[in-house]
């Protein structure tokens, strides 16, 4: 066996991988790095965390950008609207006190969509073609339920429930025709597929799935997927990413490369650059001393 997947379950050893390269280290210190985001001229933005601070990278460049510090608020998410702005999900207190913002780049105008007093905790959002968007309410746990998934409107004003009953869902992603929602659910280590009806409210008939649960505590993070439809999903707490067909079975999977010496193992976010197969994986070593970095590795199909 080779020692790279010295840390993979047993049963997922079979799946064919590669061991993702370091492509920027950001941090000697630890930054829990998220919400990797490229907007169309390729610039990469991203999150960390507790520092509450947004940043850029231009494409061509390795210099980081603080463009904005979001203090206790803790930003999880970072997506491009179709408004052009980044839309920054906030998980507040962990509890009730998240929120949703939108950041004009340009002229550094910040504009709150969904306030702390709604009682949301926003880990990850992803757009439809109208502008509305889904999000997920970080909460709950494996014998809590309480999490769940939402769709809103583009002002933030009118929200309404998609699925409930969760235990702290987190990742999600449109498939290529928005009729398909990914959706992990980190408290329970499961991967959710709903078919939505064209309202995107209703889940088709037969079509709330569970196609894979994972091994191992903590699991599955965010996720993003490519133009075929293949989905891409973080694996926090073991330094890699499964990637799953459009039929939600496991055809690859990326190894940070200190994975299986038990460092860089927060691995959070995939996320493809446009017009490329370059995937882009941001990770962190927590306490153990190595920092935060963003490592690339080749994505079965171009960005959607």
């Amino acid at each position: 066996m080779s020692d790279v997947l010295s840390r993979v379950p047993f049963h997922e050893r079979g799946i064919p991988y590669e061991v993702a390269k370091p492509w920027l280290k950001i941090s000697s210190d630890f930054l829990q790095l998220e919400g990797l985001c490229f907007d169309p001229q390729g610039d990469l933005y991203f999150c960390d965390v507790f520092k509450g601070g947004i940043h850029r990278v231009r494409k061509g460049s390795t210099q980081v950008e603080t463009l904005l510090t979001l203090k206790d608020a803790y930003p999880a998410a970072v997506k491009l609207g179709p408004d052009g702005r980044l839309y920054i999900g906030c998980l507040g207190d962990f509890e009730r006190t998240g929120s949703l913002v939108a950041f004009d780049v340009a002229s550094g105008k910040v504009e709150t969509i969904i306030g702390p007093e709604r009682g949301y905790v926003i880990d990850d959002l992803c757009f439809r073609k109208d502008g509305s968007f889904y999000f997920s309410n970080f909460i709950g746990g494996a014998t809590e339920r309480t999490g769940g998934i939402f769709l809103s409107s583009p002002d933030g004003k009118s929200i309404v429930p998609v699925c409930q009953n969760m235990g702290i869902p987190n990742g999600l992603a449109l498939t290529p025709d928005q009729r398909g929602l990914w959706v992990t659910e980190m408290g329970a280590g499961t991967l959710h597929f709903l078919e939505l009806e064209p309202d995107g409210v209703i889940i088709s008939h037969y079509g709330d799935l569970t196609p894979y649960h994972f091994t191992g505590l903590n699991g599955p993070d965010s996720c993003c997927v490519d133009r075929d439809g293949n989905l891409y999903v973080a694996m926090y707490m073991q330094g890699r990413v499964l990637v799953f067909s459009p039929a939600g079975f496991p055809v690859k999977q990326i190894i940070i490369p200190e994975a299986a010496q038990g460092h860089m193992l927060r691995s959070t976010h995939p996320r493809i650059a446009p017009g490329t197969r370059d995937l882009y994986i941001c990770t962190n070593d927590g306490p153990e001393g190595e920092g935060a970095a963003i490592y690339r590795a080749e994505a079965l199909a171009e960005a959607l």
